[in-house]
């Protein structure tokens, strides 16, 4: 982030963290609060890292596991883009703030990091979205085919 800052001081920092993380609730309000579980792995944090340089940071956003593993689901079924839930909240932020960017001109840029094949069992099973509350409904967006799309 200091990198970018120093080459256009415009640019704007966003951290995303999925909820339960303390991070985001640490960059909002100060407090270091006890975080609670959440599924999204590779993400997030229960400890404020010392590598951690929130000055660089604008803005930082907090969603829940769903949204994340919706996301990654969604990449996969529309972009042919096998990833896992880390890079489903980080799309996800990207593109609420791409929604509010009023400038034709910006680039809204995120990092998808982690890859689908780990989730299989997860993200990629619907049975295991259902219990877990992610999916609304059986048969709501099976990705048997999006996977079948990925690995062609």
């Amino acid at each position: 982030g200091r990198y970018l800052k120093e080459k256009n001081p415009s640019v704007q920092i966003v951290g995303v963290d999925p909820e339960g993380s303390i991070l985001s609730t640490f960059f909002n309000t100060g407090e270091k609060v006890e975080g609670h579980p959440y599924k999204v792995e590779g993400i997030g944090n229960d400890k404020i890292p010392g590598t951690l340089d929130l000055d660089v940071v604008d803005e930082y956003m907090s969603f829940d596991d769903g949204v994340a593993f919706r996301m990654a689901r969604r990449i996969a079924r529309e972009e042919g883009l096998f990833v896992g839930g880390s890079a489903g909240l980080l799309v996800h932020a990207a593109v609420e703030v791409a929604r509010r960017v009023n400038d034709p001109d910006a680039f809204v840029v995120t990092l998808a990091c982690d890859w689908g094949e780990r989730y299989l069992s997860k993200v990629y099973d619907d049975d295991w979205m259902l219990e877990n509350g992610f999916l609304e409904e059986p048969g709501h967006a099976s990705e048997s085919d999006s996977i079948r799309k990925c690995d062609s």
